[in-house]
């Protein structure tokens, strides 16, 4: 008995010491990630939302947006964005993160053109009416890079297939020379 309490024990540890040499490793790696301008809280966020269930996370981004919405911040930050405002404006005036804005604008997006894919390819949505409106349009070939608003945030698709990835300045961190 005492041989097989030792034998748990010897294992529980030895696996206690992987984890540990693991959690070591990973911390470098930020470490490097931060040498190199990024940001480790927000790369920390990234891998934990992409190791997430799908629905899960998709049930965490609903409630906080009820939560927010029922805070009234979100949407009058929103109609500021839609009025002109830029989204760092809009969320310092209404104090709201910018990448609340972000993700907010992403779902109306989402929003936007699942009610147009109902209503065919030659429709648009008029996010202030509701309104769906037939246009004409021409025929274009594929997009190869995100159309973005000028502030760097993404309004178009994403070739998530490429060798590299341009991150935008916003999200790195500028280190002084």
């Amino acid at each position: 008995m005492t041989a097989d309490l030792k034998s748990i024990v010897d294992r529980v540890n030895r696996l206690m010491d992987e984890r540990d040499a693991l959690t070591a490793d990973i911390r470098d790696i930020y470490a490097e990630a931060k040498g190199r301008g990024y940001i480790p809280k927000a790369l920390r966020k990234v891998v934990a939302r992409m190791r997430m269930d799908p629905a899960t996370l998709a049930e965490d981004d609903a409630l906080l947006e009820t939560y927010e919405a029922a805070l009234g911040r979100v949407g009058k930050a929103m109609r500021a964005v839609r009025e002109g405002a830029t989204l760092d404006e809009a969320a310092e005036k209404n104090g709201v993160h910018r990448a609340t804005l972000a993700r907010a604008r992403a779902v109306a997006k989402q929003g936007e053109n699942a009610t147009v894919a109902n209503h065919g390819e030659n429709a648009t949505h008029d996010p202030t009416t509701g309104e769906v409106h037939e246009v004409e349009r021409a025929e274009a070939g594929p997009i190869a890079e995100a159309a973005t608003d000028g502030q760097g945030a993404a309004t178009g698709p994403l070739d998530t297939d490429a060798d590299t990835l341009e991150i935008p300045p916003f999200l790195r961190r500028v280190r002084a020379a």
